[in-house]
């Protein structure tokens, strides 16, 4: 037999392999006066080895990992001047990034499939008006802005044609004429492809998954200025060709969901959306197609959620001290002795990496 092509062993070996978890996570010291910072790896992979992590000189957020490369990454504070790239191997950060003049970072970013090009959100300090900075991947020079077509932007994605770029953007105060939407956005032009405002008045738009035909998933805190101490955010879908929908069924289950609605992943095969409640101590599980909640799960304090590497689990980070579980993406049963912890990967997101 003839041996399979290098890409073809490296896909192969992938999909027997559940990859490393990347995430950041925050430290306060026992008297409570300082915090550290870390971006936190743990090798599913590896039964008993010890996480690894790199110490950052601010709160991380959100992380992109530059494709066509084994080892570098980036990532950024929420509200904040804290961007970095980080060399996931050697285990330290290579470069500080500034945001634009006048501008904050809001903690998301992209690169494009080619890694050539890298896009970060950002916010204008006064205006809260969106803007995405294009940068050189490798000085991080900006080559120019893409106008988000809205306020207070926050996460962000490139579709696999390399030209759409999507990203949220949470909206003004209920009081403001800025609503909540997902923009589809032509990086090329410039222009706005799509916009989708939010049905659901009061909430923000936060984090969102999407698939080939722009169908999403988006999670939402509530929008500012609710005065309840807190208030409900939720989980809205879009399939193909339609408008978005905010889930309001079951009662018994979205009325639970208080607070923000964290992180979302979809499982592209059986097309179900996994989402974090944290303040809900609770997991969502929804059919993207039929706009229905499949599951749920009661976990303590879950927060961030991702695809392992071989597509059969969903990983969620959960829990005061930090610790992972997996969740069986087809049958959506925890699976049982591979819980990982403790006092890792606290941060809002996970991430995938191979290694």
């Amino acid at each position: 037999m003839d041996p399979l092509p290098i890409d073809a062993r490296v896909r192969q070996e992938q999909r027997r392999r559940l990859g490393v978890l990347v995430g950041a996570t925050r430290f306060a010291t026992q008297q409570g006066t300082e915090e550290s910072f870390r971006l936190d790896l743990v090798d599913l992979d590896a039964y008993g080895g010890a996480p690894a992590g790199i110490g950052l000189p601010f709160a991380g957020h959100g992380l992109a990992l530059r494709p066509g490369s084994s080892r570098e990454a980036v990532i950024f504070e929420k509200r904040g001047r804290g961007g970095c790239a980080v060399d996931l191997v050697a285990r330290r950060v290579i470069k500080s990034i500034e945001p634009t003049a006048g501008h904050a970072f809001y903690g998301h970013c992209a690169y494009a499939p080619s890694g050539n090009v890298l896009f970060i959100v950002e916010t204008q300090l006064g205006s809260l008006e969106g803007a995405i900075s294009v940068r050189d991947p490798d000085t991080f020079a900006v080559l120019g802005t893409i106008p988000t077509y809205g306020v207070a932007p926050h996460d962000c994605h490139i579709l696999e044609d390399g030209r759409t770029l999507v990203v949220t953007n949470g909206g003004g105060p209920v009081t403001s004429p800025y609503l909540p939407s997902v923009t589809f956005i032509d990086v090329n032009s410039r222009a706005l492809v799509e916009q989708h405002e939010f049905r659901e008045f009061n909430w923000n738009a936060g984090h969102v998954a999407v698939l080939a035909g722009r169908a999403f998933a988006a999670v939402s805190a509530a929008r500012d200025g609710l005065a309840s101490p807190l208030p409900p955010g939720g989980v809205t879908l879009r399939r193909c060709g339609d408008s978005p929908i905010g889930m309001s069924m079951p009662k018994s289950v979205t009325s639970r969901l208080l607070g923000e609605s964290l992180s979302v992943a979809i499982d592209p095969t059986s097309r179900v959306v996994c989402a974090t409640h944290p303040a809900a101590d609770l997991v969502t599980f929804w059919s993207l197609d039929a706009g229905a909640l499949e599951s749920s799960l009661e976990l303590p304090q879950p927060r961030g959620v991702t695809m392992t590497l071989d597509g059969r689990f969903f990983a969620v980070s959960y829990g005061v001290d930090a610790r992972v579980l997996l969740v069986e993406a087809l049958t959506l049963r925890v699976v049982t002795g591979r819980r990982v912890g403790a006092g890792m990967l606290g941060g809002a997101h996970l991430y995938t990496w191979t290694g």
